[in-house]
């Protein structure tokens, strides 16, 4: 913490950024740009007769920027789930129409194999004729 007694040099003096030309800054965003400036400069403490530098820490921003940063982080969890959720469909569409083509040529066979009376794998039965042969 600060000590008592203990007063703020700045090191660097304040350059407002330069705006777009006809815009007027109003005094809120002056103030907002003057508080962000000091926020982020590097100070120095003096107490009593002893100085001391202290290095420009990283602030966490504020409760509005957290909350945005937070929905941004939200939104893109969301996309990725999303994303995942359509890789995942078109896997099970793929493997359905793997299926459904193994299923179809399964069925084709079959059909060629009646069609060209192949009785490959299949049992002598009644319909297969029986020729004799005379010795």
């Amino acid at each position: 913490g600060v000590a008592w007694g203990a007063k703020i040099i700045k090191l660097r003096p304040g350059v407002r950024q330069e705006k777009k030309q006809g815009h007027t800054p109003s005094l809120e965003e002056i103030q907002r740009e003057e508080q962000d400036f000091k926020a982020k400069q590097d100070q120095t403490m003096a107490f009593k007769e002893t100085k001391w530098y202290l290095e420009r820490t990283e602030r966490a921003g504020s409760f509005g920027a957290i909350q945005e940063q937070q929905k941004e982080e939200q939104e893109t969890q969301i996309l990725i789930e999303e994303q995942r959720m359509i890789e995942e469909q078109i896997a099970r569409d793929r493997e359905h129409e793997r299926k459904r083509k193994e299923k179809q040529n399964k069925h084709r066979k079959k059909n060629r194999a009646k069609r060209h009376g192949d009785t490959r794998g299949k049992k002598k039965g009644k319909d297969t004729p029986i020729t004799h042969e005379k010795h």
